[in-house]
């Protein structure tokens, strides 16, 4: 019964300073912000990059940074991908997403179950950036992304 009294006790010591740790802490949070009026509107001026146009460079940060996402979401970290396409932006846009996810290029003997696709096609507004991440077990896109780049 005495081994129970104590850890009850102990218990309620631990609550009791972690209320006080909270309260403090929460104290000294407000206490460091500074005087005046909070600014009205976004702090930081967001950059999204999908729908706008791009030069290359931008278009090829904003594919990694897409396919890497994807690839975590889907949990398809460490897949064997077949690479569909020749050009060096979109083997930069797989070499960057390889080196987060451990994606590795198929070769001879490895069977891949995924495929990326990329493919460059020119229209009035300037060239088109298709990029397709294809399950080849049932034919579905897994992930795509498309934009337009300005030269």
């Amino acid at each position: 019964m005495m081994k129970m009294a104590e850890q009850f006790s102990r218990l309620r010591y631990g609550s009791v300073l972690l209320i006080i740790l909270s309260l403090s802490w929460l104290l000294t949070g407000c206490d460091s912000l500074p005087p005046g009026q909070a600014p009205t509107g976004p702090i930081i001026a967001g950059h999204r990059f999908g729908g706008s146009t791009l030069d290359i460079e931008q278009a090829i940060e904003y594919m990694t940074t897409s396919l890497t996402a994807a690839l975590i979401r889907h949990n398809l970290r460490h897949k064997v991908i077949d690479k569909v396409f020749t050009d060096s932006y979109s083997n930069r846009v797989f070499v960057q997403t390889a080196t987060v996810t451990g994606i590795k290029a198929a070769s001879g003997e490895a069977l891949s179950e995924l495929a990326l696709r990329s493919k460059f096609i020119k229209n009035d507004n300037g060239l088109q950036w298709v990029m397709q991440l294809i399950n080849l077990k049932n034919s579905r896109i897994v992930w795509q992304e498309q934009l337009t780049i300005h030269p």
